[in-house]
């Protein structure tokens, strides 16, 4: 069961969606695939960190 916020909330990005020119929504394409890319990046980075920190731990 949905909230009426949630549900408004959600109606409202959609609108903002179709309402964007193609050229706004490839630069917010871009700007989400970049943000994504960082994230994946920071977890391949702590991932190995602490698989580092284990084998450590573990010698």
């Amino acid at each position: 069961m949905k909230s009426a916020l949630i549900q408004k909330k959600y109606d409202d990005l959609v609108e903002a969606c179709r309402s964007m020119t193609p050229e706004e929504r490839l630069v917010a394409f871009s700007n989400h695939s970049q943000l994504m890319d960082q994230l994946r990046y920071s977890g391949k980075k702590h991932s190995t960190k602490k698989s580092v920190i284990q084998k450590n731990y573990e010698s």
